[in-house]
């Protein structure tokens, strides 16, 4: 099985078993940020304390859920792999390439996939083949920013792409994007870079299994690890 029909099948059985994504658009202030954060931490400690069921019942009424898929169900490889040839630009990289952003290391082992209601999503819109993050963009994290300003989480930011471009292309570009958000966190909002961890997972785990190639499928999403 290919990797992308292999990745395609993963994204469709967890939309079977978990809640669509909720619209990238859905506003959120520092509460519901900071709500949902801790939420996403319980959970993530009771499947690291062994006491991890699929489904768990919080405060507040409604089951919400966390799905824990293993990185190489998702042909994610701790090994760097070189750009292929695809006819692709070489990918631009925002911010200075130095300093913060080098002491983030790329989580890898797992990735945790929330219900609907306890995910945060962010669209933000880079250019074609780029990584760098337009100060109209960065306004968009702003909340998070205070969120994070104003609590001690250890937070995972994970880029996802559409499935323009090669699998192993959609995989590095994702990474890249996601180390430049943590590089704002760090430089502009002044977030201990021990508080970020980062991962791209590409074309993967679309929000639109529908269809791999929307809009919506590129994303930067935050998880509450610690």
């Amino acid at each position: 099985m290919s990797f992308a029909t292999r990745a395609y099948s993963v994204a469709a059985l967890m939309s079977l078993v978990l809640a669509s994504s909720p619209a990238m658009s859905e506003q959120l202030n520092a509460d519901d940020v900071l709500s949902r954060l801790n939420s996403q931490r319980d959970l993530w400690k009771d499947a690291a304390s062994g006491t991890f069921s699929a489904t768990r019942s919080l405060a507040g009424g409604g089951t919400r859920g966390l799905q824990v898929i293993k990185a190489t169900d998702l042909g994610i490889s701790d090994e760097a792999q070189p750009l292929p040839d695809d006819g692709r630009t070489e990918i631009a990289v925002g911010g200075t390439g130095q300093g913060a952003a080098d002491v983030i290391e790329a989580a890898a082992g797992a990735y945790g996939q929330f219900q609907a209601d306890m995910r945060i999503e962010l669209e933000i819109n880079f250019s074609l083949d780029s990584a760098a993050l337009a100060a109209s963009e960065a306004e968009k994290l702003q909340v998070m920013c205070n969120a994070l300003r104003q609590s001690d989480f250890v937070v995972r930011v994970v880029g996802h792409t559409d499935s323009r471009g090669s699998d192993a292309y959609n995989m590095q570009l994702s990474l890249l994007r996601a180390r430049e958000v943590a590089r704002h966190f760090v430089e502009d909002c002044g977030i201990p870079a021990d508080r970020l961890e980062v991962m791209g997972l590409g074309e993967a785990v679309p929000a639109n299994p529908g269809d791999p190639r929307a809009d919506e499928n590129r994303r930067v999403e935050f998880q509450a690890v610690g």
